[in-house]
């Protein structure tokens, strides 16, 4: 009988030994919070998602933590404001070693209040302009991986396309416009975009839309005047400004309009442009991006660097996708690098 009560003694107190180790454990793991500035439905999102965890996987004494401000579905202001404040009381709950901010809103409503801040590490990703404005340039616990738009490698493919067409044109008589909702990071790649070099073609300048009715109107003009029309984004498009129609416009809806009424090809800036229906895009990886800040995170938490001795990076890999059917309707060759890439990266459609 003594025995038997020792033996459940030992048993009791290894259970107990046991549940404290692991409570221990799970106390003691560095904590990563990842504050997403749109959701996890979002192409964009998701795929920095998914770069994210390639890395964060292979650390499983981490506590990840995942917060998302949903602002592609809904950015009024007031929604904004309440978005911002549950994502700040997320930090204060959680109190991360490392604040993972993916997109410029979640800087703007989360990033710049917590600039130099003891304890809280920041590690921003898909910042579209300058870090300057949320006061990360005179921060010593911020670093990050900025997000341009590849502008480069979508000259050079339209380059390629036109020295293909049997139209023979000359370049400078080729003419490109761009058009966009009035989202927070569009109306910083507008800057860029209508800064960047884009001879031998004729740029004719971005074009802005406050809603459905003006992104047609902008459509239906532009294949009068252009060769070429680019977007990036479209998701915050309301059906019309009036107050009682202001349902958001679904992005598929948008592209397929787009496709079916503009009388010149349309390409996307955004991996995801395709995903949604566009012929080809050329746009930033957010692989790279979700690898790079996760990557950048390792490093202050296992390393034990402060975040102003990681220099902040500029994006550097792009990736292309396809609808094969649809540019060959359009007789529009490219060459099969193109192809084999989108294929490798499984962002190629028939």
């Amino acid at each position: 009988m003594m025995r038997r009560q020792i033996a459940a003694a030992f048993i009791i107190i290894f259970l107990v030994l046991s549940a404290a180790v692991v409570l221990y454990s799970s106390i003691m793991k560095p904590i990563i919070l990842v504050i997403h500035s749109y959701d996890p439905d979002y192409a964009w999102s998701r795929d920095i998602t998914v770069g994210l965890q390639r890395v964060l996987k292979k650390h499983p004494n981490y506590s990840v933590k995942w917060y998302y401000m949903d602002l592609k579905n809904h950015n009024a202001p007031a929604f904004k404001r309440k978005a911002g404040i549950q994502a700040r009381e997320a930090v204060q709950r959680w109190q991360p070693n490392v604040l993972i901010l993916v997109d410029d809103d979640a800087s703007e409503l989360v990033g710049r209040r917590y600039v130099n801040t003891p304890g809280i590490n920041i590690v921003f990703a898909g910042l579209n302009g300058e870090y300057s404005p949320y006061g990360y340039d005179k921060a010593v616990n911020v670093t990050g991986i900025l997000e341009h738009k590849q502008f480069h490698a979508m000259k050079e493919t339209i380059e390629t396309i036109e020295k293909s067409s049997k139209k023979h044109v000359p370049a400078g008589q080729v003419k490109i416009m761009y058009i966009a909702d009035n989202s927070t990071s569009l109306a910083i790649d507008k800057k860029y975009i209508d800064a960047f070099d884009w001879r031998p073609f004729e740029y004719l300048g971005s074009y802005v839309a406050r809603d459905f009715e003006q992104w047609r109107k902008f459509v239906l003009e532009g294949g009068k005047k252009a060769d070429y029309i680019l977007v990036a984004n479209y998701r915050t498009l309301k059906r019309t400004s009036q107050p009682a129609h202001n349902e958001l416009v679904r992005p598929n809806e948008v592209v397929e309009w787009t496709n079916n009424n503009s009388k010149v090809p349309v390409f996307g800036l955004n991996l995801f442009n395709v995903e949604d229906g566009c012929m080809l895009s050329i746009g930033v990886s957010p692989f790279e991006q979700g690898e790079v800040a996760a990557n950048m995170a390792v490093d202050i938490i296992d390393k034990n660097i402060s975040p102003r001795d990681i220099p902040i990076r500029l994006n550097r890999q792009f990736v292309v996708a396809m609808r094969k059917g649809m540019l060959t309707e359009k007789g529009i060759t490219l060459p099969e690098v193109y192809e084999v890439f989108a294929r490798s990266t499984d962002n190629y459609k028939n």
